[in-house]
């Protein structure tokens, strides 16, 4: 979905390099699982494994979901977001994530079809931009025959993030004792459409992050004509704000949850 230079994953050599243009992933530990990886091609392979009726591929399931937190990295790419995987159904042991909406599983290797022990991974953006991340598990087990090929059965679950650097906020300053509100104006990228016209919930955040942030009342938003963004807008108690991060320049993030997307902000802010 981005462009840039092909990204390379931790503990490939070169000559393993896979292109995922624009985007930087690697797992919790930069470690790759050869063992496994056999496991999963053989059991794929395999004529002899249990066989779900045939039928379409589950696109939603219970007994997994995840978690997203993201930031602006500073370095070769914009975002970096840690992904983090969670199961209610003990029996899900493997998982693969699409992080950037291709219908491409972007984790394990091909032979693996995607599969992984992992269920944490960084994920990095070039870009402002919005993005469906997805997460399948697997017991390693079930499976189904679909066109002749043996596919594997599990839950997946999805979320939209939206991604955006230019969060602004106004007053861009104050004096550590100035009281009143700091109006938040966030341009949303206009590919992510929101299924409802106002946010559910707001919060500000410093950065590098910290174990709270401050609320943020939901505004209104206002769709830009053509390609124009949308424009959002939500407000902080500038009291709190100065509790919270302190005098000095800081980098804040807002996150907002809407209409069952995430969406992230990344502005700056100077406390004198």
């Amino acid at each position: 979905m981005a462009g840039g230079a092909p990204a390379r994953r931790v503990g490939e050599s070169d000559a393993g390099l896979a292109s995922y243009p624009g985007d930087t992933l690697w797992n919790s530990e930069g470690q790759v699982h050869p063992v496994l990886l056999v496991s999963i091609a053989a059991i794929l392979a395999s004529p002899s494994v249990l066989a779900a009726p045939v039928g379409p591929v589950p696109v939603q399931g219970t007994g997994i979901g995840f978690d997203g937190a993201c930031s602006p990295s500073g370095s070769d790419w914009l975002w970096t977001c840690l992904f983090t995987g969670w199961v209610t159904d003990p029996w899900l042991i493997l998982f693969r994530w699409d992080f950037n909406g291709d219908g491409v599983w972007d984790t394990g290797s091909p032979a693996s079809g995607g599969w992984t022990a992992e269920a944490q991974w960084f994920y990095g953006y070039d870009r402002d931009g919005a993005w469906r991340v997805c997460v399948q598990g697997w017991d390693g087990v079930t499976t189904r025959e679909v066109g002749g090929q043996i596919e594997p059965v599990g839950p997946t679950a999805c979320r939209m993030y939206v991604l955006s650097m230019e969060l602004t906020l106004s007053p861009p300053s104050w004096d550590r004792g100035s009281a009143g509100h700091v109006t938040l104006m966030l341009d949303v990228p206009r590919e992510f459409v929101p299924s409802t016209r106002r946010a559910q919930s707001a919060s500000l955040w410093g950065i590098p992050g910290t174990p709270y942030g401050v609320p943020a009342k939901v505004g209104f938003a206002f769709r830009g004509p053509g390609t124009e963004p949308t424009l959002a807008y939500f407000y902080a108690d500038i009291a709190a704000v100065t509790a919270y991060i302190g005098p000095g320049h800081h980098e804040v993030a807002l996150h907002v949850k809407w209409g069952g997307a995430v969406v992230e902000g990344a502005g700056e802010v100077t406390i004198l």
